[in-house]
C-alpha cells in the first residue's frame, strides 16, 4: 500500500504530458488536412477581430509618417524651392534681354536704313551715358572715337533722323552735343517752302527755336524741318529734324519764331550713326518720316422729315 501510493505522483505527470502531445499532434495534423480546421478557424476569427484595430491604428499612424517624412525632406524641399527661384529670375532676364535686343535691332535697322535712302556711309555707335559735358548742358558720351575714323563736327543720326554733333574725340569714345542743347545752333530748312532759319537749342530735350532769316517767311504749325547744309558744308543736308508746334512774332518787329520738338526723343536714345562719309547729292526733303494723317471727320446731316399737314372737313 506505501508502495503504490508513492508511485501515483509519478505517473500523472507522464500521462498528462502524454495527452497534450497527442492532442497537439492532431490538432496539427488536422489542420494540415483541411481549410475548416480549427487553427484557420481561429486564425480567420483573430484576423476578423483584428481587422478593425488595424485599420485605426493606420489612420493614426499615417499623419505621423507623413509629418516626420515632411520634417526629413524639409531641407532638400527649401533646396528644390531656391533652385527654382533661381530658375524663374534666370528666365526673366533672359526674357528682358531678348527684349532689349529686339528694340535695338529694330533701331539699328532704321539707322541703316535712313542711312541708306540718304547714301551715307556710317559708323553705328552706342549711347555710353547721357550727361553734361564740359561747357555743354546736353550731352552723350558714345564708344566710338577716332581710331573709328570719327572726326569733330560729324552728324550723328538716329533711326528718325539728325540728334547732334560730333563735340570731340579721343582714341575709343566721342562727345556728342545734342541739338537741344543751348550751345547748338545749325542751319535748318523748312520742307516745301524751303524757308531757311537758324535752328538753336534751348536746354530741353523736347524744344528747339527756329528764327528766320527772311522776317517775312511763312510758317505754320506741322511744318517739317530738315537740316541745312551747303557744298563743302560742315552738316549733312536733307537729315529730318523735328516738327513745328509753336509760331510766334518777336515783339517790335515783324520777325517770326517757330518751336520745334525733335522727331527723335533725345532722352531714350541708344544706338545711333556717326556720319561719316556725306552724300554727293542733296536728298532735299525724300528723306522725312511719313506725316501721320488726319482723320477727316466727316457730318451727315439728315432733314427731319416734314409733317403732314392736317385736313378735315366742316359741315
Amino acid at each position: 500500500m506505501a508502495l503504490q501510493r508513492k508511485a501515483e505522483p509519478r505517473v500523472r505527470p507522464l500521462l498528462s504530458l502524454g495527452f497534450l502531445l497527442t492532442f497537439s499532434l492532431a490538432l496539427i495534423f488536422l489542420d494540415a488536412k483541411a481549410n475548416f480546421g480549427p487553427i484557420n478557424l481561429l486564425r480567420r476569427l483573430v484576423s476578423e477581430i483584428s481587422i478593425p484595430f488595424e485599420s485605426a491604428a493606420k489612420q493614426i499612424a499615417s499623419p505621423i509618417d507623413a509629418f516626420i517624412n515632411d520634417w526629413t525632406q524639409v531641407g532638400s524641399k527649401n533646396e528644390i524651392i531656391s533652385d527654382l527661384r533661381k530658375q524663374n529670375t534666370k528666365l526673366r532676364l533672359n526674357l528682358l534681354t531678348l527684349g532689349n535686343s529686339q528694340r535695338e535691332l529694330t533701331k539699328l535697322h532704321e539707322t541703316l536704313q535712313l542711312a541708306g535712302l540718304g547714301n551715307y556711309r556710317i559708323v553705328p555707335a552706342q549711347v555710353m551715358s547721357i550727361g553734361a559735358g564740359e561747357g555743354f548742358g546736353s550731352t552723350v558720351l558714345l564708344d566710338v572715337g577716332s581710331d573709328d575714323g570719327i572726326k569733330v563736327n560729324m552728324s550723328i543720326i538716329s533711326g528718325n533722323g539728325m540728334i547732334g554733333r560730333v563735340q570731340s574725340t579721343t582714341a575709343h569714345t566721342s562727345t556728342v552735343v545734342l541739338l537741344t542743347d543751348a550751345s547748338s545752333n545749325i542751319g535748318a530748312r523748312i520742307a516745301g517752302s524751303g524757308e531757311i532759319g537758324f535752328l538753336s537749342g534751348r536746354g530741353l530735350n523736347d524744344s528747339m527755336r527756329l528764327t528766320f532769316i527772311d522776317p517775312k517767311a511763312k510758317v505754320a504749325v506741322g511744318d517739317r524741318l530738315v537740316s541745312y547744309g551747303v557744298s563743302g558744308g560742315i552738316f549733312s543736308p536733307g537729315l529730318p529734324i523735328g516738327v513745328v508746334t509753336k509760331v510766334e512774332t518777336l515783339v517790335g518787329s515783324n520777325t517770326k519764331v517757330a518751336y520745334v520738338q525733335p522727331f527723335t526723343d533725345l532722352s531714350q536714345i541708344d544706338l545711333v550713326g556717326v556720319i561719316v562719309s556725306k552724300s554727293k547729292w542733296d536728298p532735299r526733303d525724300s528723306l522725312l518720316p511719313n506725316p501721320t494723317p488726319t482723320p477727316t471727320v466727316t457730318v451727315t446731316i439728315t432733314p427731319n422729315p416734314v409733317a403732314p399737314s392736317p385736313s378735315g372737313s366742316a359741315s
